[in-house]
């Protein structure tokens, strides 16, 4: 939400409308739209990457299976990269 709210997009300004299932779908796929026309490989690593945060985060939200440490740290480090991409695209953009 905060690379649309600096960016100034249509998710951030309607964001409570997201409230509902499928939000999480509707800024990803609204952020990978904004990555696209900007960089296309950052697009492509943002995606492939959030899908597997995603699971990752069902796994450890509703699922009986346990997470240990070098499982998290990897989400972890996947989230900094993730991190680091929309913070070059906010500051190039």
């Amino acid at each position: 939400m905060h690379f649309h709210k600096v960016r100034g997009s249509r998710i951030a300004r309607d964001r409570d409308k997201l409230a509902g299932t499928g939000s999480h779908e509707l800024i990803i796929s609204a952020t990978f739209d904004i990555l696209f026309t900007i960089d296309r490989q950052k697009a492509g690593y943002f995606y492939k990457e959030m899908v597997r945060l995603k699971a990752e985060r069902v796994i450890a939200d509703y699922k009986e299976q346990h997470i240990d440490y070098a499982r998290s740290s990897v989400a972890y480090e996947m989230a900094k990269k993730l991190t680091t991409v929309l913070s070059e695209i906010i500051n190039t953009k």
